[in-house]
């Protein structure tokens, strides 16, 4: 479609526009989405006499682009395009009806998952990679697993950046590269690091999209713990309920597992026993030479505090939280995850039981 007919079918502005605002910090069910204060996502609909199209855009609380997704044909999809940056659209003058961010969060999912061309922005990939100086690493596996330990045992790295908050920048879809360019275009000027790592429980649900888009480049590292320690685990926040659900264990390893191929699975209880020897697999893995501060790392690494821990600082290794779901206070618990369908399983596959 050349520029004239594009600038001839193209509507003046959006017919409807919904706008879903999040009021404060807050877990987005079902993808546990981390939300925060301000951020938005607004709905746009366009119709013209021969053009029909829907667009998501998904704004951090800075009113930083994240995400987009566009609901048309491939023709309409320059008609939006042009109305979205050639005419330098502004959200704030826009008279938007209200919606809930929730459900405005999954369409923008589901599209994004059925249609591979709505996953991410490819300029924005291109940068991500044009930035990243080598293979970069992406952590994954089910909350509570030791997500954030292996992440801040990196961050002690010499040659590793890490990022020591949750970017969510590859789920939920569509990819949030933004939240992803921003640090890496902040530390493009030190030359120290060699390679970046980046910690998101959910990035297991997304390991083969991850694959796909760094052209099979990415060191994929699953977390896996006993799930009976998983779901014993209290809430950080909340320490009179438990944190993870039996059916959520055995979803996410799962999803982890069917990614054997393209990812390194690192077992929670090796890394706190043997902390050299898994640790050198590790490097081995990610391509980086094994360094003694590894081994302590809570005295040199970068990510040192995080709420995820008791205390909120990283301690020395110990396996102190390993086999804790032994407690009788725990009995009704583990009773209930064993029962979970694929519960038993997976434990037997992981080598557990």
């Amino acid at each position: 479609m050349s520029l004239a007919q594009v600038l001839e079918r193209a509507p003046q502005a959006p017919t409807r526009v919904q706008m879903a605002r999040c009021d404060r910090a807050e877990v987005v069910a079902p993808f546990q989405y981390y939300s925060s204060p301000s951020e938005a996502i607004y709905a746009l609909d366009f119709a013209g006499h021969d053009a029909l199209a829907r667009l998501l855009l998904h704004f951090d609380a800075e009113g930083v682009l994240l995400a987009q997704t566009l609901l048309a044909d491939p023709e309409d999809t320059a008609v939006v395009a042009h109305w979205l940056y050639a005419a330098g659209a502004d959200m704030e003058g826009l008279k938007a009806e209200g919606a809930d961010f929730a459900a405005l969060m999954a369409e923008m999912h589901l599209a994004a998952a059925q249609d591979s061309s709505q996953l991410y922005d490819g300029g924005q990939l291109a940068t991500v990679r044009e930035l990243s100086r080598e293979a970069p690493v992406l952590i994954g596996g089910c909350g509570r697993s030791g997500t954030t330990l292996l992440l801040s045992i990196l961050g002690a790295h010499p040659t590793m950046l890490a990022f020591a908050d949750e970017l969510y920048a590859f789920y939920p879809y569509p990819f949030r590269l933004q939240s992803l360019i921003d640090p890496l275009a902040k530390a493009h000027e030190d030359g120290s690091w060699r390679r970046w790592v980046e910690k998101t429980p959910k990035n297991v649900r997304a390991f083969e999209r991850i694959h796909q888009a760094f052209n099979g480049e990415a060191r994929l590292i699953h977390m896996v713990r006993d799930g009976r320690d998983v779901v014993t685990s209290h809430h950080p926040n909340a320490s009179e309920r438990y944190y993870v659900e039996p059916e959520r264990w055995v979803a996410d390893v799962c999803a982890g597992l069917e990614q054997a191929d393209k990812t390194l699975l690192l077992r929670y209880e090796d890394l706190v026993a043997e902390p050299e020897r898994t640790l050198k697999t590790v490097c081995e893995f990610i391509e980086e030479p094994f360094d003694e501060r590894l081994l302590s790392f809570e005295l040199h690494s970068t990510v040192a505090q995080n709420k995820a821990w008791e205390g909120g600082a990283a301690t020395a290794l110990h396996q102190e939280r390993v086999e804790r779901w032994r407690a009788p206070e725990h009995a009704a618990r583990v009773a209930k995850f064993m029962a979970t369908p694929g519960a038993q399983d997976t434990m037997e596959e992981l080598g557990y039981l």
